[in-house]
């Protein structure tokens, strides 16, 4: 019984040493997670919005991801989900050309966080809405628009995996009620700080958004367009000469 009890101690010495000496991975925090998977885009530094959630300093450069080059045009989506804002601001039946969040983003996101030289590079770009969803619902009517976001197939087109499409939240956006992930794993990187940002497209039902959720998957079927903590990433057309602004 007594080398019973001795080998007993010297097996629980060893597991407590064990978890003693080995070090212990050290939950990251909000700032520091890595949820950068587009290193295989030219980023663009264009306008400012508050981002550090510091409001006594001056706004942060946006950085823009350019998704497509097309002979004296440049198409960019903004590299984090800097905007917290509800689809519409009632729940109804609501399509792209009508809703809050375009309004927002071509008055108030135009003319508040870009200055002169910068709204001067963006061309007015005819935005497709008049398309069939997966669930049989028309996307709208055609708009003409300076600033936008994607739908879910141009999501699919210009993003090579839902890794990509991960987007990060900022720390701003957060305060605010942007949703941001659970510690989940995506090829073994805890994605803590991945948001849920809006498409274009009607979702299940004509009252619902399609979105992206925090995983970067594509989710056709979506959340009210009135839910809180879903967020934007502005997308634009751009002159070609706005490449200047490219980040080095």
């Amino acid at each position: 019984m007594k080398k019973k009890s001795n080998i007993i101690l010297i097996l629980t010495f060893i597991i407590v040493s064990i978890m003693f000496f080995v070090p212990h991975k050290e939950k990251r925090t909000f700032d520091d997670v890595n949820t950068d998977y587009t290193s295989r885009f030219k980023v663009l530094e264009f306008g400012y919005y508050e981002q550090d959630n510091i409001i006594d300093d001056k706004y942060e450069p946006i950085e823009w991801l350019v998704l497509e080059e097309k002979n004296d045009k440049v198409l960019v989506i903004s590299k984090k989900t800097i905007i917290s804002i509800s689809y519409n601001d009632e729940s109804k039946n609501i399509t792209w050309d009508k809703s809050i969040l375009r309004l927002y983003l071509n008055n108030i996101f135009y003319n508040t966080y870009l200055n002169g030289e910068e709204r001067n590079m963006i061309l007015p770009s005819t935005v497709v809405n008049s398309t069939i969803n997966d669930f049989g619902f028309c996307n709208g009517v055609d708009t003409v628009d300076k600033i936008f976001i994607l739908n879910t197939e141009e999501y699919k087109k210009y993003f090579n995996s839902d890794e990509e499409r991960v987007s990060a939240g900022t720390p701003y956006g957060k305060s605010i009620g942007l949703q941001i992930s659970s510690t989940l794993p995506i090829a073994d990187v805890p994605i803590e700080n991945g948001t849920f940002y809006w498409a274009r497209n009607v979702g299940y039902h004509l009252s619902d958004i399609a979105c992206v959720n925090w995983d970067g998957k594509v989710n056709v079927y979506g959340y009210d367009s009135k839910s809180d903590g879903m967020g934007a990433r502005p997308c634009m057309w751009l002159k070609k000469e706005a490449m200047k602004w490219q980040k080095k």
